[in-house]
């Protein structure tokens, strides 16, 4: 499994994982004022038949930073650092 984060601090930021098993999920939390803090999330999670799922974008504009984690079963199994 793997997990993917694309960022651009000129456009926004989106997350993708693939070769998943059920039950998993990327999410993008983003932090408005640049602290950190989860201000507002977007997540996907793998559909039956298919082994990856990706995120819609998140806006990066006016010191806005996000983050990535990769969920399984209702638990973070890894998360990126803030950018």
């Amino acid at each position: 499994m793997s997990l993917k984060y694309f960022y651009s601090d000129k456009s926004g930021s989106f997350a993708r994982i693939e070769n998943s098993r059920a039950n998993c999920a990327v999410v993008l939390e983003r932090s408005n004022s640049g602290a950190g803090r989860v201000d507002g999330w977007v997540s996907e999670t793998v559909d039956a038949g298919i082994d990856y799922a990706y995120t819609k974008i998140g806006n990066n504009f006016n010191g806005r930073v996000s983050r990535v984690l990769l969920a399984c079963d209702g638990h973070a199994l890894t998360t990126t650092g803030w950018y």
